[in-house]
């Protein structure tokens, strides 16, 4: 026999359930029933006529025997019915075990929202007739080749893995899950840097410094950094150093190396310089490189101090570029730009030939001062560096530089 086919189904159940959902709700209070499951592992459905009581521990329950009567300790859980449920219950013996009654009965599990008991009958179906087109579309199949695959089965066999409502590759899920786990983390450390720093202003003073002193998680560099950033105390600030110092990850440096660079406490800035040599990280000494092509020129000199206490030779070519930089300044009329933060990456050179000189934006607006500047503690890191000094002479610094590449070269070729 050929199963019956019924076109649109979804729109179909979902009018038709729709409808009679308005009408189960009506009748709620007319058709209940509920389902007692029993601590010996059995089960009795009816309606509950009787709920415990303090003098009356127990359920009384009218099924289609009579009443029944439960003490309460027996009863681990009572499971409510909808009418829906019920009537299923009535009217599922009615229909045969054959490839229209089953589709019938799907169907109609379908119209009262019943989906669980609606994949019985469809997978029933498919014992009946395993290529039954509609039931193995609707159960979630797919045909690859001469086979009917779920999607889930298809994203098993190519590898992948369910995470939340996707499927990913293992190594997506097992860093999505990572950066998860690290977000907790970081939120965690937030809450109580947060808790910390206001028991600095009581009586738990000694117990928080203890606290951030001793911090060690690189999981806490995030919530240090926002703290650090939003500190004004000199001696709160020297406590996140610390700390910093003591987990000493390529973050916890990096924030260290921002520290020394432009915090406005200048014992803080060589604090922060102090920890940071102690390791001389090839990722610090690349960091301070990096900062020699900043716009503010006191970050240029600063730089050039952390190099020279790093003692890294390779940072000698960025040294010389940074010799003379180019910055620009802005200042309003009556105040000098020798006190105005630059504001223009340094080039190394005079850009226009504009050095020293100025000129005022269009509208009579504030004054731009372009000026190329010598950098004394890049001199001075150069000279600690090479033992060599060519003064302020960028030529002669690369020509001995390129003298000393050929020399290396030749012995290395002799060698």
């Amino acid at each position: 026999m050929k199963p019956l086919l019924l076109p649109n189904i979804p729109m179909r159940c979902a009018l038709l359930g729709a409808a009679l959902t308005i009408a189960n709700i009506a009748s709620a209070d007319r058709a209940t029933a509920e389902i007692l499951l029993l601590d010996n592992g059995g089960q009795i459905s009816g309606e509950i006529v009787e709920n415990p009581t303090t003098e009356q521990p127990r359920f009384v329950i009218q099924t289609s025997l009579g009443r029944i009567t439960l003490a309460k300790a027996q009863v681990v859980k009572v499971v409510h019915q909808l009418p829906a449920e019920i009537e299923y219950e009535k009217i599922k013996g009615d229909y045969p075990d054959t490839l229209e009654g089953q589709w019938q009965l799907a169907e109609w599990c379908c119209e009262n929202f019943l989906r669980d008991q609606r994949e019985v009958h469809l997978r029933q179906i498919l014992k009946l007739n395993p290529d039954h087109v509609q039931a193995r579309r609707i159960l979630g199949y797919q045909r690859v080749g001469e086979r009917w695959v779920t999607r889930e089965q298809l994203m098993k066999e190519r590898g992948m893995v369910r995470h939340g409502s996707r499927w990913v590759l293992p190594q997506e899920k097992q860093l999505q899950q990572e950066r998860r786990k690290n977000e907790l983390a970081e939120k965690e450390w937030m809450r109580k840097l947060k808790r910390w720093r206001q028991w600095l202003n009581g009586n738990k003073f000694d117990q928080a410094a203890e606290n951030i002193r001793t911090i060690n998680d690189p999981y806490a560099c995030r919530a240090i950094d926002e703290r650090i950033s939003e500190e004004p105390n000199t001696h709160v600030r020297a406590l996140y150093l610390t700390a910093l110092a003591n987990i000493g990850t390529p973050r916890a440096n990096a924030i260290l190396v921002d520290r020394s660079l432009k915090d406005d406490d200048e014992e803080l800035r060589l604090t922060a310089l102090e920890y940071l040599a102690k390791d001389k990280q090839p990722e610090i000494v690349s960091r301070y490189i990096a900062a020699l092509q900043s716009k503010d020129n006191s970050v240029v000199n600063r730089a050039a101090v952390g190099l020279e206490s790093m003692g890294h030779v390779a940072a000698v070519p960025a040294l010389i570029d940074a010799l003379r930089t180019t910055h620009k300044y802005r200042y309003d009329d009556g105040r000098s730009p020798d006190t105005i933060t630059s504001t223009f990456d340094p080039t190394g050179q005079n850009p226009g030939g504009l050095g020293g000189g100025s000129f005022t934006a269009g509208g009579g607006g504030p004054k731009i001062v372009i000026r190329t500047l010598n950098n004394p503690e890049v001199l001075d890191a150069l000279i600690g560096l090479t033992h060599e000094n060519f003064d302020y002479d960028q030529r002669q610094w690369k020509h001995w530089l390129a003298s000393r590449k050929r020399t290396k070269s030749i012995n290395t070729r002799r060698d």
